[in-house]
C-alpha cells in the first residue's frame, strides 16, 4: 500500500517539478509564465468623448485621424504646435507604451517634439522623449530627464510605424531616471536603447503631455498609449 501511495505522489510531483505549475523551467532559468501586466490607463482615440477614451486637461490635436493606426480606426495627429495633456494616477513609476509613426517632414532645422513629455501636478517638466530633427534628412528619438544630460539619438525614418516603450521614474534629488525601448516589432526585451538617468525633479509622475513644437510643417502620428506599473515585454 505505501508503494501506491509513494508512486502517486511521484507522478503528482514531476509536473510539478517539470513544468513548475505556472512557470517555465529552461536550462534551470525560470521565467514567469503568467502573461502581461495590465495597463492602469489607455488611450486608443476610439472613444465617444470627441475621439478620446480619456478626457484631456486641454488639447488642439486630432485624435480622429485615419491613418498610421496600430489598433482600431482612429488615430491621433499632431502638427503645428498642437499639442494634448492628460492627468493619470500620481505615481513614482510607470512604463508608457505607443506607436509613433512621422508622416511629414518639412524643411526646417533643429526641432524637438515631445512625443511623450511627464508632468507633475503643477505641470513642471520631469523628463520628455523627443523626435529630435537636427537636418530635415535626420530624424531622431532622444530622452532627457529634465535638469540632467540628454541621451544620445537612435535614428528612425518616416513612414514607418515604431513601437517605443518609455520607462520614468522619479529619483530623490539628481536621479529622476528616463529611458526608452524602441521596436518595430513590439518586443521590448534586453537594456533600454537610450537613457538619461540625472534629472533633478523629483516629484511624482501626474500628467503626461504631447506636443507639436511649432509651424514648421513636421507631422507625427500616435496611437494605442498604454500605462503601466511594470514592465511590459511586448506592445
Amino acid at each position: 500500500m505505501k508503494k501506491w501511495i509513494v508512486l502517486a505522489l511521484a507522478l503528482l510531483l514531476i509536473p510539478a517539478l517539470v513544468w513548475g505549475w505556472g512557470t517555465v523551467i529552461i536550462s534551470g532559468n525560470v521565467t514567469e509564465s503568467s502573461g502581461e501586466p495590465t495597463p492602469f490607463w489607455t488611450e486608443t482615440f476610439e472613444g465617444s468623448n470627441n475621439g478620446f477614451d480619456n478626457t484631456p486637461d486641454s488639447y488642439t490635436t486630432n485624435p480622429d485621424y485615419t491613418s498610421y493606426t496600430c489598433d482600431g480606426t482612429d488615430s491621433m495627429e499632431v502638427s503645428n504646435s498642437e499639442t494634448v495633456t492628460w492627468t493619470i494616477t500620481n505615481s513614482d513609476e510607470i512604463y508608457v507604451s505607443f506607436c509613433l509613426t512621422v508622416s511629414e517632414v518639412g524643411a526646417f532645422s533643429n526641432m524637438k517634439h515631445r512625443v511623450m513629455r511627464f508632468l507633475d501636478g503643477s505641470s513642471n517638466v520631469i523628463a520628455t522623449c523627443c523626435l529630435h530633427k537636427p537636418s530635415p534628412s535626420i530624424l531622431n528619438i532622444i530622452v532627457v530627464a529634465d535638469g540632467g544630460t540628454g541621451s544620445s539619438g537612435i535614428s528612425i525614418n518616416s513612414g514607418v510605424s515604431y513601437k517605443l516603450l518609455i520607462h520614468c521614474k522619479k529619483g530623490t534629488g539628481s536621479d529622476t531616471l528616463i529611458e526608452c525601448w524602441i521596436t518595430m516589432d513590439g518586443e521590448f526585451s534586453g537594456s533600454p536603447d537610450i537613457s538619461s538617468e540625472d534629472g533633478t525633479n523629483s516629484n511624482q509622475i501626474t500628467k503626461l503631455a504631447v506636443a507639436n513644437a511649432g509651424n514648421y510643417n513636421d507631422t507625427f502620428v500616435e496611437d494605442k498609449i498604454r500605462v503601466y506599473s511594470s514592465k511590459p515585454t511586448n506592445f
